[in-house]
């Protein structure tokens, strides 16, 4: 099979992806369940009749990345193995050994553990046992002895000390994403060229994002500059290595962000970033950047792996503007303030 079947398969997906007309019904809606039979006319049909009522957000959420990952598998065996995608569908593994090990931390049970994991990424990949074997740990400290025995143990160990380092949940968040990182990064180099080219500027964004905002949210929260160091991914594409060394060695946050003025992403630090609390906006300037890089892929970039990559992209952007609308629903948030957090 050749990649152009991929390809082809990514543009037809594209066509059922929502738009705006659809956000714009949903943000409408005066209740979820309104909401809800909007969606039932939708791709996501699928996954949202199997949803139990009451309905909540936590499980409208968990039916939508189904939906996703039931496309984006999919796409992976529709054509030649593709390293990256493989790299990006292992995001959705990564994503609940977080929530596991998180949760371990704070002592929470197994039952209410597993209602919060999505197991379709490790069924699909026959990697089920791994996560069920975390879940049955007695302890965080035998997760982590257990989890220690795979090839992620290095950032698995680093995140766990980081955590006793700082007593913050968020260690575990940006450590954890420095393994599925590497990953893409690992896979981004093995690619034939003409892949590693296409895809350079989707895998890029994510990889500097990456190394910026953990940085920034280490700094945050009080990790040590040699925990700092070993945050850092083996690779960073837009930004140069010394401006990342400078990050850990400079001790305000504020002083970072001018930093990053004097790098290619000068134009996504805008004026109300200032300090810690605009890390949130500085995160989503990062997307608002892969989003448009995703939209226009499949006009500078066609029938290539960076317009499947694309629509994997743009398939999550879609599902965030859900679930930021479902919540602004039940939270009584304005039509008007929904919108400016949507990707559109």
């Amino acid at each position: 099979m050749s990649n152009f079947y991929r390809t082809t398969r990514a543009r037809v997906k594209k066509g059922y992806l929502l738009p705006r007309e659809t956000f714009q019904g949903l943000i409408e809606q005066k209740t979820i369940e309104d909401a809800i039979e909007i969606l039932k006319s939708t791709d996501y049909k699928k996954e949202i009749l199997e949803l139990q009522q009451p309905y909540k957000i936590i499980n409208i959420e968990q039916a939508l990345i189904k939906n996703m990952l039931r496309h984006f598998y999919e796409l992976i065996t529709s054509s030649v193995y593709s390293e990256i995608l493989l790299a990006y569908f292992n995001k959705y593994i990564i994503r609940n050994l977080k929530i596991v090990l998180k949760g371990k931390a704070l002592n929470r049970k197994y039952d209410e553990l597993y209602n919060s994991i999505i197991l379709d990424a490790e069924a699909y990949l026959g990697r089920r046992d791994i996560i069920i074997k975390t879940l049955e740990a007695p302890s965080l400290e035998e997760a982590i002895q257990l989890l220690s025995r795979y090839s992620f143990g290095k950032e698995i160990n680093l995140a766990y000390n980081a955590f006793k380092d700082s007593n913050n949940l968020a260690a575990f968040d940006i450590i954890l994403d420095k393994s599925w990182i590497n990953m893409l990064i690992d896979a981004h180099n093995r690619v034939n060229i003409r892949d590693r080219e296409d895809t350079k500027d989707l895998v890029g964004f994510d990889v500097d994002s990456y190394n910026v905002l953990a940085l920034l949210r280490a700094k945050y929260i009080g990790l040590s500059s040699a925990i700092q160091r070993d945050i850092i991914a083996k690779k960073s594409f837009y930004i140069e290595q010394d401006v990342l060394s400078n990050i850990i060695i400079t001790e305000s946050i504020e002083a970072c962000i001018q930093l990053l003025r004097n790098t290619y992403y000068r134009n996504i630090i805008t004026e109300e970033i200032k300090g810690k609390e605009d890390l949130e906006k500085l995160e989503e300037n990062f997307k608002k950047l892969i989003y448009r890089t995703s939209e226009s892929k499949f006009v500078k970039n066609p029938l290539s792996l960076g317009e499947v990559l694309a629509y994997i992209k743009l398939k999550e952007f879609e599902i965030h503007n859900i679930v930021t609308i479902l919540f602004g629903i039940e939270n009584g948030i304005s039509p008007s303030k929904i919108l400016e957090k949507l990707f559109i």
